[in-house]
């Protein structure tokens, strides 16, 4: 096994690192029996900028030094220039590059963090099988323009059910592993988020509605223009990369138990 770089090790070139240290944040939340969520939010102090984090989980040769290295340096193209904020047109073809670069990059900063990590093998297999983002994620991206989000990444991992299992029994036969994420990654003024879920009516929903001020760039719909017309502050983010906390707080007022 190899490390692999968490961003791109190209970036280092254009995006020199501008720190000594960065600071993993995590927020851990459990149901708890009674209508109630328990938060645990910690930060850990890691040394060196995240843009140079490495990772020791993928084989070296086919992987690390193969078709993942082939995934981000067809990126290299597109992503300057969204994340300097150019003029640029993304087509499809460069969203589907830009699709499997981003899957990838949320498989592997998942293993910063065991406790949430959501993505199931059958969607790891997809994308090392096909070389392609799996259908039914969820990505979109936004002009970012704040001033608290500094090359950052921010994820949620949860497990989530239908309402037809959604009961104290059901609850106090776990610990269920996750099953569903929320990644959000930033460098300039590109902010990504990304969706992903084994339960059919999230992933179903987060195809027919987008966050307010992105774009969707997976599933492809067309042509992207960028930089969108509408710009995203550190309010409109932090909204958007904790959504998945405010709606399980939200559905939680709904539920009898």
């Amino acid at each position: 096994m190899s490390r692999q770089h968490l961003w791109p090790k190209w970036m280092q070139t254009p995006f020199p690192k501008t720190n000594d240290t960065h600071v993993q944040s995590r927020l851990r939340h459990n149901l708890l029996p009674g209508k109630g969520v328990e938060l645990r939010p910690y930060e850990k102090v890691h040394q060196g900028d995240i843009k140079t984090r490495q990772l020791r989980i993928v084989c070296e040769y086919h992987c690390n030094n193969g078709w993942i290295s082939r995934a981000e340096n067809q990126t290299k193209e597109f992503l300057i220039p969204l994340i300097n904020g150019e003029f640029f047109t993304l087509t499809e073809e460069a969203q589907q590059k830009f699709a499997l670069w981003l899957a990838i990059a949320c498989t592997v900063f998942e293993y910063s963090d065991d406790s949430t990590r959501a993505i199931p093998e059958a969607d790891r297999k997809y994308i090392h099988g096909l070389r392609q983002a799996p259908p039914q994620w969820s990505m979109w991206i936004g002009n970012y323009r704040g001033t608290e989000w500094q090359t950052r990444y921010r994820h949620h991992g949860a497990h989530a059910v239908t309402r037809e299992l959604f009961s104290t029994d059901y609850l106090a036969a776990g610990p269920h592993p996750p099953n569903h994420q929320v990644s959000s990654l930033q460098i300039g003024e590109l902010f990504m988020h990304v969706t992903s879920s084994t339960v059919a009516s999230i992933w179903q929903f987060d195809h027919a509605n987008d966050p307010p001020g992105m774009m969707r760039l997976w599933p492809v719909r067309g042509p992207i223009q960028w930089p969108n017309l509408f710009t995203l502050d550190d309010a409109a983010v932090n909204s958007i990369a904790d959504r998945l906390i405010a709606s399980a707080m939200d559905n939680l007022k709904t539920v009898d138990w």
